[in-house]
């Protein structure tokens, strides 16, 4: 998560009084922090693992397609690995009602390219109305149904490199673990976006690069490598008084419980 607040407190004492300056900085981190924050990257495959979260148990966002009460909302995004149909299995620790509505597809290199796509182009969020029929539009599947303890958001003919965005609802606003799997079908996706390492570069000589990581698994250790000889093991590592040498590509991975991401750079 960006701490904004201490790093501009940072960028402060090396500009004082370049209160344009800064505040184009503040906006560029608060539009990154926006994006980062409210979206979680998830992948879900054949072990049924899946994804286990804490229930939201407040907030609330505008009705869209099914969801008349949108409550407690969680914001989700996946990348397809392998094309086929996808059933996503979603339910409530303690049996409550959850709802849903899926998006998609979306094109894009990077979760922040597709994220803001959506941003500059709302309508690729098109309401389309409460409907029983989906697909409508861009609006994949959509759930709201309180006699359902357990859910199931069907994403058809889902092809490689796609992006879909799913919202997730706490209608009853119960405390509890919220969980969604891979119940079927024979499309995956793509494990490796769930590493999301950033960095609000440019940077000027002497000031701190700083580097940001999204979603990651708990227990995860961390390998950063880069320029100048660059190596750290820490999540969020900083680079002070920055020279020219520390230019170029940083590259970070990931290890979690014996398994290891690919580099991202």
């Amino acid at each position: 998560m960006l701490n904004i607040e201490k790093f501009m407190s940072s960028l402060e004492a090396k500009h004082p009084g370049e209160l344009e300056y800064l505040q184009a900085v503040k906006e560029v981190l608060l539009s990154i922090e926006d994006i980062y924050n409210d979206v979680t990257s998830f992948c879900v495959n054949e072990d049924r693992n899946g994804i286990t979260y804490k229930a939201k148990t407040k907030g609330k966002m505008e009705p869209v397609g099914c969801l008349s009460d949108a409550l407690s909302p969680a914001w989700f995004i996946m990348k397809i690995e392998e094309d086929g149909d996808l059933e996503l299995e979603i339910s409530h620790s303690s049996g409550h009602d959850v709802d849903f509505a899926c998006w998609g597809p979306f094109e894009g290199k990077t979760k922040i390219d597709v994220l803001k796509r959506i941003k500059e182009n709302p309508d690729l969020l098109h309401d389309p109305g409460n409907t029983k029929t989906y697909p409508r539009e861009n609006m994949v599947d959509c759930s709201y149904d309180y006699s359902k303890p357990v859910e199931y958001c069907q994403i058809p003919n889902a092809k490689r490199d796609e992006w879909y965005l799913v919202v997730i609802t706490n209608y009853t606003l119960i405390s509890g673990d919220i969980r969604f799997v891979k119940s079927s079908g024979s499309a995956t996706t793509n494990c490796d976006i769930i590493v999301d390492a950033s960095s609000p570069s440019p940077f000027c000589e002497g000031e701190t690069i700083r580097f940001f990581v999204g979603t990651t698994l708990k227990g995860s250790k961390y390998h950063w490598t880069g320029p100048d000889g660059f190596q750290s093991n820490l999540k969020e590592p900083l680079i002070p008084n920055a020279k020219l040498s520390n230019s170029g590509t940083y590259y970070l991975q990931v290890e979690h419980d014996g398994n290891t991401s690919p580099l991202i750079a």
